[in-house]
């Protein structure tokens, strides 16, 4: 849908030129997904399984979710978004007595890379919702702003009660 209206808007060029960043980007959140979550249930479940089989595991759980089409994976999401909000906020509240603010300062004392590193982490979920606005077309009512921000509020939210002020900021 995205790449017809580019393509009737301004022509093949401009809409390959477009959409082809779009899709490294999406290919690439897919295959950091993957080799987080493969990476995490090998060390934290499945120590002596081979990594292979746990991410083909995976993609296949993937691509059963994907042919049933919009609506499971929509129903999939709505389970699972809870379920991890609910435990990101714990992990986070949890955490707080252990924390050593102390480690953060100074903060360029490795220079900008960590930075940048630890930016593109914190992108890639406020990139996630980006994913909303090309996927609104499968959707059968249309998104309204207040799903935007209440989806924006609870990743920002999730963002700062891992840093040093949430205790002072949240709730």
């Amino acid at each position: 849908m995205v790449y017809e209206w580019l393509q009737q808007r301004t022509g093949n060029i401009v809409s390959h030129l477009l959409l082809v960043p779009i899709m490294i980007c999406l290919y690439m959140m897919a295959l950091t997904n993957l080799i987080d979550t493969q990476t995490w249930t090998t060390v934290n479940y499945l120590p002596r399984t081979p990594e292979w089989v746990t991410a083909f595991a995976l993609m296949g759980l993937c691509v059963r979710a994907s042919i049933g089409g919009m609506t499971s994976i929509g129903i999939t999401a709505g389970i699972l978004l809870p379920v991890v909000v609910l435990l990101g906020f714990f992990v986070a509240f949890g955490n707080i007595p252990k924390k050593d603010y102390s480690l953060l300062l100074p903060l360029f004392q490795h220079g900008y890379r960590p930075l940048l590193l630890g930016m593109l982490y914190v992108g890639g979920g406020i990139t996630e919702l980006f994913l909303l606005v090309l996927l609104q077309h499968h959707v059968r009512k249309q998104f309204r702003l207040v799903h935007f921000l209440v989806m924006l509020g609870i990743t920002l939210l999730l963002t700062l009660s891992h840093m040093p002020f949430s205790s002072y900021y949240i709730f």
